[in-house]
């Protein structure tokens, strides 16, 4: 895995920057600077690695009257995919100017489903099932319909989510509309082998304060570099909602 070591110092020194002009005798800092929240959502990702691959098949020898005849070969089409799970997770946030905050959370997705799926191809058509569900003759290569093809292998596999990152109130009152940015990792337990990626953030949310307690939600993308499965960069979208409160 290509690693990107450059990335959390270059974090560590917009958060002091940030923090730099931040002070106690702000008159406009809100006494209460702290926000410890619960939340909850769907973390979404449609991470793909597909393979195909033909298998020649020997040609078939003629006869007087009868022609022989080359069967071509068998297409073999393979395809490993990692779908959604809802996620659970912990965040706790320190005020460094009047809307500008230094959060950090930590989250768990404990049931993406990493299915494997296949399909054969051959002079005579596809063997399996059409996205319509209806049968289409031929061998049975497994069990299950994902996507038009029969699937097997499947897995469950746990996302441990973590990270940090500032966030900007871009209102001020009750009603907090806001962005976010940040960096983190992502570990996938369950998975052939055990891997943890580097992950940045980016995202908006808003925040409806009641007093010392609130309510927000989030719609954060997770860019994950080097994806386990795909070996590219892939968007896991996490939509969450939760409530907090301040001290």
């Amino acid at each position: 895995m290509k690693r990107r070591c450059w990335v959390p110092p270059v974090l560590a020194v917009v958060v002091a920057l940030a923090a730099a002009p931040a002070r106690t005798e702000d008159a406009g800092l809100d006494p209460a600077r702290n926000e410890a929240s619960v939340f909850g959502g769907i973390s979404i990702i449609d991470a793909r690695r597909s393979q195909r691959t033909t298998i020649p098949l020997p040609a078939i020898p003629g006869f007087p009257g009868w022609p022989g005849r080359d069967p071509g070969g068998i297409q073999v089409g393979t395809e490993t995919k990692l779908g959604n799970s809802g996620l659970v997770g912990l965040r706790y946030a320190f005020y460094l100017r009047k809307q500008l905050a230094l959060e950090a959370d930590v989250a768990v997705a404990p049931s993406h489903d990493l299915r494997s799926s296949v399909d054969l191809c051959g002079s005579s058509g596809c063997y399996g099932r059409g996205d319509d569900g209806e049968a289409v003759p031929g061998m049975h290569a497994g069990e299950g319909r994902r996507e038009g093809r029969y699937g097997f292998g499947g897995r469950n596999v746990t996302a441990w989510h973590y990270g940090a990152g500032l966030t900007y109130d871009v209102l001020g009152g009750d009603v907090r509309p806001f962005v976010i940015v940040g960096a983190g990792g992502v570990t996938y337990d369950g998975a052939p082998e055990t891997r943890t990626d580097f992950v940045l953030r980016f995202g908006a949310g808003l925040k409806v304060y009641f007093g010392r307690l609130g309510a927000r939600v989030d719609a954060v993308d997770h860019l994950v570099f080097d994806n386990f499965l795909t070996g590219r960069d892939e968007h896991d979208v996490h939509l969450t909602g939760g409530a907090f409160v301040r001290f």
